[in-house]
């Protein structure tokens, strides 16, 4: 069973997270990139908020003690301490420039492989909540979204280290030209000029894989405080009644010209039964009357006289 404190921790550290990434929609929509500390503070405050979500998981496993959820954590600390020590040290080096090219390109390297630990979180994270609905303490797991949001951050870190701004962006003045803005810790390019005919394919795929891997994350983190809001709150007989109705309707076939449907959770000796004295609802099971056209509970038509209904 799930502590109120851990609880706690869990929702509200997601909903944090989704909270400071939608601000830093808006940050890159509305504000001027000549004010570069407002563009950094909202992927600092990210990797903060992964820390946290990784403390609600902690006091998770206070209650659940599994290996996999400590290994959660453990990665989810390491993750977030380098990664936001890195965008950290990415904003001071813009003011004072003491970074050399060799030390830029090795902890590049070094924000790429970490940013692939959260997709081993995520893989945890999927399979964590997948015991849960085996265990009947919650009826929706984590989708796959989470694991696709993460693994575009990964490509879209690589490809900043591969592709660095300078390579699709001509310094310029003219009336045409255009600010950039690309945070790739431990450096922050930020550049006034006009695209580089030669790289347009490349700017538009990191452009395109920037957006997918927040809206992908934003729906995985939303869905996982949604399932830290229901864990070990339904009813199990709400639960067992919730996840019959997702089966499909089994056929029981009584002669080679009529089939009859029957709800899924009966037994084959049940639906034998049923066959010879009782008729349900495909919809919701409850009993049929034998001269009931539709189902009084749901409304549902009685398939066992379709023939009669208009």
């Amino acid at each position: 069973m799930i502590t109120l404190n851990a609880r706690k921790h869990i929702t509200l550290s997601t909903f944090v997270y989704v909270a400071i990434i939608i601000l830093q929609t808006f940050v890159e929509a509305f504000v001027s990139y000549k004010i570069i500390f407002i563009h950094v503070l909202p992927d600092f405050l990210s990797q903060i908020a992964l820390i946290w979500v990784g403390v609600g998981f902690f006091l998770f496993n206070k209650e659940e003690k599994k290996v996999s959820i400590n290994q959660l954590v453990v990665f989810l600390a390491i993750y977030g301490i380098i990664s936001s020590s890195l965008i950290l040290l990415s904003y001071i080096d813009f003011k004072f420039n003491f970074l050399s090219d060799k030390m830029v390109l090795a902890l590049q390297i070094v924000y790429v492989v970490n940013s692939s630990f959260l997709i081993y979180c995520s893989i945890i994270i999927q399979d964590i909540t997948e015991q849960h609905v085996k265990n009947k303490r919650n009826i929706i797991q984590l989708t796959w979204s989470f694991t696709i949001g993460f693994v575009l951050l990964f490509i879209y870190n690589l490809l900043n280290v591969i592709f660095p701004p300078m390579k699709y962006v001509i310094n310029s003045t003219s009336e045409n030209a255009i600010s950039f803005f690309i945070l790739s810790p431990p450096k922050i390019y930020y550049l006034v000029g006009t695209l580089n005919q030669d790289f347009k394919t490349i700017f538009f795929v990191l452009s395109i894989v920037e957006v997918s891997y927040l809206v992908f994350i934003v729906i995985g983190i939303w869905k996982l405080r949604k399932i830290f809001l229901l864990l070990d709150n339904i009813p199990p007989e709400l639960i067992n009644k919730l996840l019959t109705r997702k089966e499909e309707p089994s056929f029981v076939l009584e002669s080679l010209e009529e089939k009859k449907l029957y709800p899924p959770s009966l037994t084959t000796e049940q639906q034998d039964k049923a066959v010879k004295k009782k008729m349900f609802c495909i919809k919701c099971g409850v009993e049929l009357d034998p001269d009931a056209l539709f189902c009084e509970e749901c409304g549902e038509r009685n398939p066992y006289r379709v023939n009669d209904v208009d």
